[in-house]
C-alpha cells in the first residue's frame, strides 16, 4: 500500500472480508527481522485473507491513517489483522509473532 488511494481499497477490503497489513521500515534492523519472521509464516495464513506490507518511510501518511482508522499506536514494525473493519490483534517489535498471527487468523 503506498498511498491514500490504497488505503481507500483498504476501506472496500472492510466489508469484504479479513485482511493481514505488516508496517515496516526496510532501514531498521528489528523491522527487518521481524519481517522475515513475517514472511516465513505467510503459507500458515489462509488463502482467503489478504496480506498486506506497508513501508512506512515511502507510506508514512497510510501508515498514521492505518493507525488512526484502528485507533492503535502508530508503530513499526507492526502488525494488524482486521476482521469485519476492527483490529482484533495487533503486535509490534519483538513481539510479533508469526505463529500467533496464523493461529489468530485460523481461529477467529
Amino acid at each position: 500500500m503506498e498511498n491514500l488511494e490504497s488505503l481507500n481499497r483498504l476501506e472496500e477490503l472492510n466489508a469484504a472480508g479479513d485482511f493481514v497489513v505488516f508496517k515496516h521500515s526496510p532501514r531498521c534492523s528489528i523491522s527487518n527481522i521481524a519481517f522475515d519472521r513475517y514472511q516465513r509464516y505467510l503459507d500458515a495464513i489462509p488463502s482467503g485473507v489478504q496480506t498486506y506490507i506497508v513501508n512506512v518511510l515511502t507510506s508514512r501518511e497510510v501508515s498514521l491513517a492505518i493507525a488512526g482508522k484502528y485507533s492503535i499506536r502508530h508503530e513499526s514494525p507492526q502488525v494488524l489483522y482486521i476482521r469485519n473493519g476492527i483490529c482484533i490483534y495487533t503486535a509490534s517489535h519483538s513481539g510479533i509473532d508469526p505463529r500467533i498471527i496464523s493461529e489468530s487468523v485460523t481461529t477467529s
